[in-house]
């Protein structure tokens, strides 16, 4: 999705250059509108999958993120330690290889 989208920005470049500079009927405006559309898309699906597979490598679920990211420095469990100490690696982490085997399946 976030490739293809930003290979369309790439093979579109030139006539996007070309619309900028002779800006005179409307497929000029099209062409601009739906490059940088590309671009903005693109990009952000993107930054969405990048971070995905960040999360399935290192065994988190976006929710785990969420509420791990929100802990609070100064609560403490049980024991004494930090939550935020607690947090900074998940108890189903095995290793790199294995979280992506686990989460893409056999």
């Amino acid at each position: 999705g976030g490739s293809a989208l930003l290979g369309f920005v790439a093979v579109m470049a030139p006539h996007f250059e070309h619309s900028c500079d002779h800006f005179i009927t409307a497929l000029d405006f099209f062409i601009i509108f739906t490059w940088i559309l590309a671009l903005l898309l693109g990009s952000m699906v993107s930054c969405f999958a990048i971070f995905h597979v960040w999360l399935m490598s290192h065994a988190f679920t976006t929710i785990e993120f969420c509420e791990k990211r929100r802990a609070d420095d100064t609560k403490r469990n049980a024991q004494g330690y930090r939550l935020k100490e607690l947090y900074a690696r998940s108890p189903y982490s095995i290793s790199w290889y294995h979280n992506v085997s686990h989460g893409l399946g056999p």
